[in-house]
């Protein structure tokens, strides 16, 4: 009785072990639609698409036509992390869909404030990295936007401060370490191990490229032959006589 009761309980617990993940998975679900929403707002980004609560806009005006895929909430969207984080903001969505891979994988959504400030950290410091090297926020319907704001409001302000205290080299120099430090306290893979895998995908890369040129250079090669054995025709020369007039 005991026994048969004990593996009664163990199946029910096993029963109920999938429909504890359904929860988390329905986030995860949630996440990558909210990733690609972000990602598809920002690269379609234009500026002349009507936003939400713009003072430009009057319900009288006609519809004109919007460029960004998300239609006008993509544009609001874009609009602001462009002007708050400048190009940063493009790494939102690979922020979201590392959530959604927590989801799925770990089967709990598990954000620590290790993760959450190095995620904010590493936006951050990024945007201030491209305010000091980048001119615009580059988009691909657009080109390149936002000139002279590539690291928006935020970025600008980090980005100053830090040059006025350290010069360029010495803020370039902080920038890039704060950067490298905030991605290793937002994501789970240690320095170490990243390093102990370089030499796994510089294989990986040189038998790519390898073969790549192996096929170019066969490609050339036949090309070679076909233009020698490609017959030469001389030109034909047409003898005109020409009577003298009568």
């Amino acid at each position: 009785m005991g026994v048969s009761s004990s593996a009664k309980r163990g199946d029910a617990r096993q029963g109920a072990h999938p429909s504890s993940h359904l929860p988390y998975e329905v986030l995860g679900v949630l996440f990558i639609a909210l990733s690609l929403l972000t990602l598809l707002s920002l690269l379609s980004f234009s500026p002349d698409d009507a936003k939400l609560f713009s003072s430009t806009t009057s319900p009288s005006a006609p519809a004109t036509f919007t460029h960004n895929m998300i239609g006008t909430a993509g544009a609001t969207l874009a609009s602001g992390l462009f002007r708050s984080i400048g190009g940063a903001a493009y790494l939102v969505p690979f922020l979201l869909a590392m959530l959604a891979g927590r989801c799925f994988m770990e089967g709990t959504l598990r954000v620590t404030l290790r993760s959450a400030g190095g995620s904010l950290a590493s936006i951050l410091f990024l945007s201030a990295f491209l305010h000091l090297e980048v001119t615009g926020v580059p988009t691909f319907s657009s080109g390149l936007v936002f000139r002279g704001e590539a690291g928006g409001t935020a970025g600008t302000v980090l980005a100053e401060a830090l040059r006025s205290y350290f010069a360029s080299t010495g803020a370039h120099i902080l920038i890039l370490t704060g950067l490298l430090v905030s991605l290793l306290l937002a994501t789970p893979a240690s320095l170490a191990s990243l390093f102990a895998k370089v030499p796994v995908w510089w294989d990986v890369v040189a038998t790519f490229f390898e073969a790549v040129g192996d096929a170019l250079a066969r490609q050339v090669e036949r090309l070679g032959r076909h233009k020698a054995r490609k017959p030469r025709t001389k030109p034909i020369k047409i003898n005109r006589t020409v009577t003298p007039p009568g």
